[in-house]
């Protein structure tokens, strides 16, 4: 699989000249310091979720095991949680190894009857996945981060 290696932001420009201008953005640096600031909260905000979540479950699933996910892993109290399986509908990363635990597909963990609660470590596909464990009907505590 393969991922972009530049991004770029373009401005359509009124004028048909072709004469090339480059202005310096004066609010670039502050933009990017507020969203660095940003992100901190809500990572902040999060492990404050995930502390209480893994206060009342000694186990727990995580579904998701792309960037966040590795994310928490490494800066947020999901670190110590006792994690006995991963979980990925991405077929590519099923069977993978992470902390030593091999990602499984949702169905594994169907019919494996594991009960201890899901923590979904997706924002954008939260939603999906929710649905999708719905779904299959499974009788586990869903952790949604946001």
């Amino acid at each position: 699989m393969s991922y972009p290696a530049i991004y770029s932001f373009w401005q359509k420009q009124e004028s048909n000249s072709s004469e090339l201008v480059i202005a310096q953005d004066k609010m670039l640096k502050q933009r990017i310091l507020l969203y660095i600031e940003s992100s901190k909260k809500i990572m902040t905000d999060i492990d404050l979720k995930l502390q209480s979540v893994l206060e009342d479950a000694a186990d727990v699933i995580v579904w998701g095991t792309g960037q966040l996910a590795m994310k928490l892993l490494a800066e947020t109290s999901l670190a110590k949680a006792n994690i006995v399986a991963f979980v990925d509908g991405n077929p590519i990363n099923q069977g993978s190894v992470i902390s030593g635990i091999t990602v499984l597909s949702p169905h594994q963990i169907q019919l494996r009857e594991m009960r201890q609660p899901i923590i979904v470590t997706s924002i954008l596909s939260q939603e999906a996945i929710y649905n999708a464990i719905q779904k299959m009907a499974l009788p586990n505590q869903v952790i949604l981060l946001r």
